[in-house]
Parts: C-alpha cells; structure tokens; sequence
C-alpha cells in the first residue's frame, strides 16, 4: 500500500489566514514508481512490484478553516459502482 498527502492549505504570511489552495490535480489509475528507484534496486526485482493500483481519493470540499471530506473506494467486489464525479 502506498499513501500521499497533498498539502492544500497553505500560510499567507502578508496576512497570516489560511489559503486553499484549489489547483486542479490529476493522477493515474496506475503508478510505476521504479523509475524514482536507484538503477540496482530496479533490477534486483520484479518489475510489477512497483506498480500501484489506485483504489481510493479522499477529497476535502470547504475552505481553509472548515468544510468535510468525501471518500471515493474503488469496487473490487463489485457490490457498488466506481464515481470520480464530485457532487
């Protein structure tokens, strides 16, 4: 498993309040990071253990002082559907 955390709110030290940042992101379905490893790690091992398949986003909709988070979970089992759409 393989977690990132994007920092979205940031420190304006002109007024000292809290932005969001609101920037779009984009990322993929699939990520192989053996291109971000030293050349011997990569070749010491399998190459398709350094593929990571996306399997859920956790969306915060609010501002820099409030708001809620939303969480998308991919559908293994296919008991439900697979939404990117933020209502």
């Amino acid at each position: 498993m393989l977690t990132f955390a994007l920092n979205r709110i940031e420190l304006d030290y002109e007024t000292w309040n809290r932005k969001k940042i609101n920037d779009r992101f984009e990322f993929p379905i699939e990520l192989d990071v053996s291109k971000y490893l030293e050349i011997d790690l990569r070749n010491a091992t399998k190459p398709d253990e350094y593929i990571y398949e996306l399997k859920g986003i956790v969306i915060h909709q609010g501002g820099p002082y409030g708001g809620h988070y939303l969480a998308y979970i991919k559908d293994d089992l296919k008991q439900g559907k697979w939404d990117l759409e933020i209502p």
